[in-house]
């Protein structure tokens, strides 16, 4: 029966350590040379470096159960990153009719402006008046001649860097100023085409930039007891791209405030001569 006992054990040595980790097996050796174990066929060397073994066991054990570790939380992360990408692939199908609508919103927003702007005139007109305590022939003199703007033009001060350029006729019919500046200035130029002496003056007026345009500038003149009485007017074709314009603010809201400041200008700079 002793025997039958012994055999046991030994299949037992022999085939459960094939389930267990590494420092297991070293222990169910080293328990097999302690008294009542079996015996191993191991040399007696191999037996004294069983516990540096299981030592080395255990450590391997430990590695094992962190690459377990690992990979069951890369398995976890993986599973989670998928169901994501599968709730947003499924969303966005439902996120397709918002940008729908959206898109015609916008589009009919596009229209709106677009119906409104072709409603505008194809023609504009602006005025603003003063009245300055100076003679006609002083204030004539002031608009006739291109050097005399950078005093009280509204738009001389946009760009400190602009270019001028000045030809033609010193002053008078036949004078040209040409200037380029900041997105601001724009570009563009002037020429005198018609004057009446003390009475009027008329401008030929070219923008470049931002956009072209070709408008027409005067100035009336009327002599008053109070002094001068001087009407700064522009007229010209009413651009589309004006018009677009036009749909959230008009000419007038834009530019009059330069020609009332032009005029105050003006008048400030006739008063001193």
């Amino acid at each position: 029966m002793r025997s039958v006992r012994v055999i046991r054990k030994v299949r037992s040595i022999r085939v459960r350590p094939l389930l267990l980790p590494f420092s297991a097996r070293l222990n169910m050796l080293g328990a097999s040379q302690r008294p009542g174990g079996c015996r191993s066929s191991l040399r007696p060397d191999a037996i004294r470096a069983a516990p540096r073994l299981r030592r080395c066991g255990r450590r391997l054990d430990g590695e094992v159960f962190s690459a377990r570790h690992t990979a069951t939380a890369l398995a976890v992360d993986q599973r989670v990153l998928t169901t994501a990408l599968q709730q947003n692939l499924s969303a966005s199908p439902r996120s397709l009719p918002m940008l729908k609508k959206i898109g015609i919103v916008v589009l009919l927003c596009m229209l709106v402006v677009l119906g409104l702007a072709a409603t505008k005139p194809d023609t504009f007109a602006l005025q603003r008046e003063t009245i300055i305590n100076a003679s006609p022939a002083k204030v004539f003199a002031l608009l006739t001649d291109f050097h005399q703007w950078g005093a009280w033009s509204p738009w001389e001060k946009l760009d400190p860097n602009m270019k001028r350029t000045y030809s033609g006729t010193p002053s008078g019919v036949g004078s040209i100023y040409e200037w380029s500046g900041n997105s601001d200035a724009g570009a563009g130029s002037m020429q005198i085409v018609n004057t009446t002496p003390s009475s009027k003056v008329e401008i030929k007026l070219d923008f470049t930039k931002p956009f072209e345009s070709h408008n027409i500038t005067e100035f009336a003149l009327d002599s008053t007891a109070a002094g001068t009485h001087v009407t700064w007017s522009m007229h010209g074709p009413n651009e589309f791209i004006s018009k677009i314009m036009g749909v959230f603010m008009s000419i007038d809201t834009m530019m009059g405030p330069d020609f009332e400041r032009g005029l105050a200008t003006l008048k400030s700079e006739a008063e001193k001569l």
